[in-house]
């Protein structure tokens, strides 16, 4: 719920700006604070999914004034519900944030007759990453977690010395606890790879792209339950008052009893950010030596010269977890690299990355990287090229 009310904070600063009949103003105010009746959520709602479907790729010209008035014009005509029939949420706000966010970016061009469009070519579209793994056990076997997909829910994928692990309802790797000697199990996802897990505490895990977590298949002996992350992953960490949960990264150690947070570890970004959705974490720099504890909806960054800690939007930095792009915040070097491991890419830049700004907004990681590319493109008037796996951008 938390992920659908940014969402639906993101599209009321849209209409908020363009729409000038209060009625309407009204409207949204009422559906973006849960006031709203069933009728009158349902009639934004259905010109939200309706207006999504229609723009799945953001138009480079648009006429600004007619646009106003289809908004307009969307929702007076769309027609009451009963309260019985579906109200399509998770459909519905995805395609607002696409069309919105398509809708951005034609503002932010300007005048049509003022730019110079951008050219897209596209010798062979990309497809998105998937849901797959590796798991690497204590004496180096490699398991594909493609293997799951044979066994029904419920069934035991393999057992050794320390806990077994079986698919899970959901169809990801779930371990369970034993009193055994503990192994050790390391998760790894390629690029264009995730993948998700319950450790034997109980603890949730989603892994990123281009990432591995290290693991014991056992806490039952430990005083501490320790794992070690390279790249990103989403925690959901089980409580457990008697032993700390203890993530350790290049830059940072971790330390948590029960809460919600997510880092972000890549070498090749120069930094380690912790973010915390919820409850609390305490942090230890390893260049300043020091400590911080974070607080719900702060961030602490480390990096070679030090660290910093501030106040963030956390659904932002876990948006991946739910299949979502947002590139808010992000540089333009920064928002490449997330794309080049989630569609395993080459990005050639042939310009100052650092004279680029970045889209505000979302779009789904299920889309094809051309529709990602657009959007981000004509946003900062730029051309892209698509060949074979080599992105090539320039201005």
């Amino acid at each position: 719920m938390r992920r659908i009310a940014h969402k639906l904070a993101f599209i009321s600063r849209f209409h908020k700006n363009t729409m000038e009949n209060a009625n309407e103003n009204k409207l949204l105010d009422q559906y973006l604070r849960g006031e709203a009746s069933e009728q009158e959520a349902a009639q934004v709602e259905s010109w939200y999914l309706h207006e999504g479907t229609r723009l799945a790729v953001p138009p480079i010209e648009v006429d600004y004034a007619q646009r106003k008035l289809e908004i307009l014009g969307k929702i007076r005509e769309q027609p009451y519900r009963t309260k019985s029939l579906w109200r399509p949420w998770p459909t519905a706000i995805a395609a607002a944030a696409l069309v919105l966010l398509a809708i951005g970016v034609a503002i932010r061009l300007g005048s049509p007759d003022d730019q110079q469009k951008p050219k897209f070519v596209i010798k062979n579209d990309i497809s998105p990453g998937q849901n797959a793994a590796t798991l690497v056990l204590s004496d180096g076997t490699k398991v594909p977690l493609s293997t799951l997909s044979a066994l029904s829910p419920g069934k035991q994928a393999f057992s050794g010395r320390g806990s077994a692990a079986y698919k899970s309802e959901a169809g990801f790797l779930q371990y369970q606890p034993g009193k055994r000697q503990a192994e050790q199990h390391t998760l790894v996802t390629a690029r264009a790879q995730s993948y998700r897990l319950q450790l034997p505490d109980g603890t949730l895990v989603w892994l990123n792209a281009a990432s591995s977590l290290k693991y014991p298949t056992s806490f039952a002996a430990a005083k501490q339950r320790m794992v070690q992350l390279i790249g990103e992953a989403y925690f959901e960490v089980a409580k457990d008052s008697k032993r700390p949960f203890i993530v350790e990264t290049r830059l940072q150690r971790i330390e948590v009893l029960g809460t919600h947070f997510n880092i972000s570890s890549y070498a090749t970004d120069g930094q380690t950010k912790t973010t915390l959705l919820e409850g609390s974490v305490k942090v230890f720099d390893k260049t300043t030596q020091q400590y911080s504890q974070l607080s719900e909806g702060q961030q602490q960054r480390s990096g070679p010269t030090g660290s910093q800690t501030t106040s963030v939007d956390p659904n932002l930095e876990a948006a991946w977890k739910d299949g979502d792009f947002t590139f808010q915040g992000d540089d333009f070097r920064a928002a490449m690299l997330k794309i080049a491991r989630w569609y395993n890419v080459e990005i050639v830049i042939d310009t100052d990355p650092s004279q680029l700004m970045m889209p505000g907004g979302w779009i789904s990681r299920s889309s094809k990287l051309s529709e990602v590319l657009r959007l981000m493109a004509t946003t900062a008037d730029l051309n892209f090229k698509i060949e074979e796996r080599r992105v090539t951008i320039s201005k």
